[in-house]
């Protein structure tokens, strides 16, 4: 027998086997790093909202800002174009978009402006102009025009603006914020404009 032979292979095969050893060992490494990572990394849906032309994205906690002005964009015209006959429906609708803090208020204004709704047989639409997103804040601000019209048939026309902040839970949007008003969209320029009239007046 060539031992000089067998202590080559001997020593080939056992390099061989401290080589794969290690090899293992930095694709162990490498598959526990992406498992991590992957468990890390948020997932993105892309959407193309039907209400506007621009792509939007959702993650888990987070979404785009054509996301958030889409939803604005529905929630004002759901809001803005209520009747006798859909009040109950435009409550059933935006509850479960509410956030818990502000679900018991907006039902109860909801409820109370419905109430006057069918007591005055008036009905109400809600022409979009133009839709904002604030980034400094997040608020997405809906201007348009509201048409008020009574039993009488007389219809009163008024700028009306809708102002939501709209945050994303689970991929989910949540409305934290609602507000209403006959003017134009409050945004933190006008804000400050208003307020540098007014000292100075």
């Amino acid at each position: 027998m060539n031992f000089h032979n067998l202590l080559k292979t001997w020593k080939g095969t056992a390099k061989e086997n401290r080589f794969h050893r290690t090899a293992n060992l930095v694709l162990a490494l490498a598959v526990g790093a992406l498992a991590i990572l992957s468990l890390q990394t948020k997932t993105i849906v892309t959407l193309v909202p039907p209400t506007l032309t621009e792509e939007a994205w959702v993650t888990r906690d987070a979404a785009t800002e054509g996301y958030r002005k889409s939803w604005g964009l529905y929630l004002a015209e759901l809001l803005g174009n209520a009747t006798p006959g859909n009040v109950q429906l435009i409550s059933d609708a935006i509850g479960p978009l509410l956030a818990p803090s502000i679900y018991q208020q907006t039902i109860l204004v909801l409820r109370s402006q419905s109430e006057q709704i069918l007591a005055d047989r008036i009905s109400q639409r809600f022409e979009p102009r133009s839709v904002l997103f604030e980034r400094e804040t997040g608020k997405v601000f809906v201007e348009g025009f509201s048409f008020v019209q009574g039993g009488a048939g007389d219809e009163q026309r008024t700028t009306r603006t809708f102002e939501f902040k709209i945050d994303i839970d689970r991929y989910a949007p949540i409305v934290t914020h609602i507000d209403t008003y006959a003017d134009r969209a409050r945004t933190l320029d006008m804000l400050n404009r208003m307020n540098r009239r007014g000292s100075e007046g």
